[in-house]
């Protein structure tokens, strides 16, 4: 059975793909979290994201997304972020996620790295 926003983009010749893939996660390290002044541990994992694709033409559209996990005490606070529709290449999408794992992008950050990434691909 189709969801409302489903349907209603079947009708408007969109379907729904809405795929999510776990590329991996990272931990701030003991020197990181002290020199941040934090004394408790940080996850960050980070998916890719295969978002609508217009059945006209085919094509479908990557995106990306970074969720920071905070373990406070018996408890887990969540942020994340999401840039949806990136690109339409999964080979992109999956070089984008291994910089941004490499250099510990959290969610806070990910729509300004990003920017700047594309900011230098395009002067190259």
């Amino acid at each position: 059975m189709l969801t409302k926003k489903q349907y209603i983009q079947k009708k408007k010749g969109v379907k729904f793909v809405g795929a999510k893939q776990y590329y991996g996660s990272t931990c701030f390290d003991e020197k990181e979290l002290q020199e941040a002044n934090i004394s408790h541990n940080i996850e960050l994992e980070y998916y890719g994201l295969q978002n609508e694709k217009d059945v006209g033409n085919n094509e479908v559209i990557y995106g990306i997304e970074v969720v920071k996990k905070e373990y406070i005490g018996e408890g887990v606070n969540e942020e994340t972020s999401q840039i949806k529709h990136l690109t339409s290449s999964k080979e992109e999408v999956e070089s984008i996620i291994g910089k941004l794992k490499s250099f510990k992008v959290t969610p806070i950050g990910l729509e300004d790295v990003v920017r700047d990434m594309f900011r230098e691909k395009i002067t190259e």
